[in-house]
């Protein structure tokens, strides 16, 4: 079942263009088939990473590989006022979930 990593940064005023240059670093470190890793780039100069993996356990096993990256760009990032570097959310694919498990996803105007 497909599983989604969701990794937002903000990279420091002036830094976009060499932080934008590492992430292209990222997705060559990663020696395993990588099924999708996207970077966006924000209209407010954040950079999205869109990760996704056929497993929970491919995503976790690239976690070492992220994170020795992540120390390497950190002079290049902003901190929130809890000194993170980025804000992650991770998930299953709904689509597959609704289809495995037959959850039926109504979306109605409130």
């Amino acid at each position: 079942m497909p599983y989604w990593s969701v990794i937002k940064y903000n990279p420091k005023e002036g830094c976009e263009d060499e932080f934008l240059k590492q992430c292209h670093r990222i997705k060559s470190l990663d020696e395993n088939d990588m099924h999708l890793s996207v970077f966006l780039k924000t209209t407010d100069g954040q950079v999205v990473q869109l990760i996704c993996k056929k497993t929970l356990e491919e995503i976790l096993a690239t976690q070492d590989i992220g994170l020795d990256w992540l120390d390497s760009v950190d002079h290049l990032l902003e901190k929130d006022s809890q000194g993170s570097r980025t804000a992650a959310y991770s998930g299953y694919e709904v689509d597959d979930l609704r289809s495995a498990r037959g959850v039926k996803l109504e979306f109605i105007n409130l």
